[in-house]
């Protein structure tokens, strides 16, 4: 028989465990938008719009654009990163913002709808185009309605080995056609670029013996210093190591005989949306590569682009709200699980769902780690406050925007509490 004195202490014993466990217990979400996405809820239902949809608001957007130029200033040369706003219309509005016709441009499709619709655009690819399709860029260019672009005058090809550059030289050659050529560097990202000043030195020299080339500049990106641990000092340090080589690389092209332009002249181009307010005084560039900032998706969430605003959302109509049940077979699971997470006692079922991107509202709605992922009819968990029905909205914020932005068709544009327009935005490319 138990003490009274081991009575009391597996009693209290016992009332702490369930004290731990009630307080570990999860407590329903709101279930509710807050004002923003209430109306954002509003101006949808009075569109018409029944479909998962991707939305830029204006007027964050353009807080973006403004805080970025003042920021810059006439320091830098803005470069538009046309992959992460692949809109015609969207990189229309960046341009007269920033003033500037300067495009970063990543694949052959977008290449060519840029010469077509933009005609007037400076263009630096943002990674060397696959040889073999030079020949069809320049056949399907003339067959184009932009009898106003000038290729050898308005896009520098980017080139990061010495057999790539090889193979422009010969097509340059064979072509009659002058080449502006921007070498990649190496600074620190290891992903592609040149690794050091001796492959420059021959990549630099095989440009001099050849007169339809012209060196234009350089290209360093060095995402990586965002990412890089901060631990003891070491993303300053991976900063100071990305400048300095930069610095090395550029020094040591001004000196070589195939450099005939002067530094203002050259495209020396670095940075992108995570660190571009690293290199607004650093005096090796003069040009800064920027696009998902203009709408700051959430992997872009940093202190140094704390003054900017997401302006890129997810709507995804609900088509079905229930008690949340798993398939035949799994019920007892269902039940358990109800019991233990109030917030798992409704199914949200929305039309769509699989998207590089975050549920962000209704508070306390979250997809089902139990039912299985589906592209088409993604089920959502809620707690049984939750109160929104068939017909209205969640919505999701992208990690990202450049690939996720061409699974949509159209970009809907939220302006002073209305869908004003439709803009359609580039075909699908990888």
């Amino acid at each position: 028989m138990l003490s009274r004195r081991q009575f009391l202490g597996g009693a209290l014993a016992a009332g702490v465990r369930l004290g731990v466990g009630y307080a570990l217990k999860p407590r329903a979400g709101r279930g509710t938008h807050d004002a923003y996405f209430t109306q954002l809820s509003q101006a949808l239902r009075a569109a018409g719009i029944g479909s998962p949809t991707l939305i830029w608001d204006k007027a964050r957007s353009e807080h973006n654009l403004h805080t970025i130029a003042e920021q810059v200033g006439q320091r830098k040369h803005l470069r538009i990163v046309t992959k992460s706003l692949p809109c015609l219309n969207l990189l229309e509005h960046t341009a007269q913002a920033w003033h500037t016709q300067r495009q970063m441009v990543f694949n052959y499709p977008m290449l060519l709808t840029l010469a077509q619709f933009m005609p007037q655009a400076d263009l630096l690819l943002g990674k060397p185009l696959s040889p073999v399709e030079l020949p069809n860029f320049f056949s399907r260019l003339s067959q184009t309605q932009a009898p106003a672009f000038n290729a050898a005058q308005q896009i520098q090809w980017l080139v990061d080995t010495p057999e790539t550059l090889q193979t422009y030289l010969q097509f340059a050659c064979a072509q009659a056609k002058p080449m502006r050529l921007n070498i990649e560097i190496d600074v620190g990202l290891h992903r592609g670029g040149v690794p050091d000043v001796a492959t420059l030195n021959t990549m630099l020299d095989m440009m001099s013996n050849e007169l339809l080339a012209q060196f234009s500049g350089l290209m360093g990106y060095e995402a990586h210093i965002a990412k890089v641990p901060n631990l003891l000092h070491n993303r300053a340090q991976t900063e100071a190591h990305a400048k300095a080589l930069y610095r090395e690389f550029r020094e040591f092209a001004l000196r070589h005989p195939a450099s005939r332009l002067v530094p203002e002249q050259l495209t020396l181009n670095t940075a992108g949306s995570p660190t571009y307010r690293l290199h607004i005084d650093n005096p090796d560039v003069n040009e800064l590569a920027i696009g998902s900032a203009v709408v700051k998706p959430s992997d872009f969430d940093s202190e140094l682009l704390s003054e900017l605003q997401p302006a890129l959302y997810i709507a995804a109509p609900i088509l079905k709200v229930g008690e949340f049940s798993l398939p035949y077979g799994a019920q007892m699971v269902s039940n358990l699980t109800r019991a233990w997470d109030v917030n798992q006692r409704t199914s949200v079922i929305i039309h769509g769902g699989e998207w590089r991107a975050k549920l962000i509202s209704p508070e306390g709605v979250h997809p089902s780690e139990l039912y299985g992922t589906s592209t088409n009819q993604k089920v959502l968990t809620a707690a049984p406050n939750f109160a929104h029905r068939a017909g209205d909205y969640v919505f999701f914020r992208p990690t990202q925007s450049e690939m996720l932005m061409l699974q949509f068709g159209t970009l809907a544009v939220y302006d002073q509490a209305r869908i004003s327009e439709q803009w359609p935005v580039f075909p699908a490319s990888a």
